[in-house]
């Protein structure tokens, strides 16, 4: 889109320069006016181009900074130990001993 409209503008100074230089009833000063004009239009599109290509190079620069952060963010390691809660234990507390008696077997 930006080089059709770039292509349009500079066609139409062309045309402004054309008129300038073969106008025969233009007076000197006139023509001077005309193709100074269209010199300086040219010079402002071409800072507008550069500046767009530089706030273009600034916002890729600042998209990688940004993702560049959140991956830090994410990879970021928590220096404190994860508290788990663990289940207390059923039952007694003889260490899985079993201190009731059995009865015995019949002889």
């Amino acid at each position: 889109m930006a080089d059709i409209a770039s292509s349009a503008v500079e066609s139409a100074l062309k045309n402004i320069e054309k008129v300038a230089e073969t106008g025969g009833y233009l007076k000197k000063e006139v023509k001077e006016a005309l193709l100074h004009a269209v010199s300086e239009i040219r010079e402002y599109l071409e800072f507008l181009r550069m500046k767009t290509v530089s706030d273009n190079d600034d916002k890729k620069d600042q998209h990688k900074e940004d993702t560049h952060n959140q991956q830090n963010k994410m990879n970021e390691v928590d220096d404190g130990s994860t508290e788990v809660q663990l289940a207390t234990s059923v039952g007694d507390s003889s260490g899985g001993q079993n201190k009731s008696k059995q009865a015995e077997p019949p002889s």
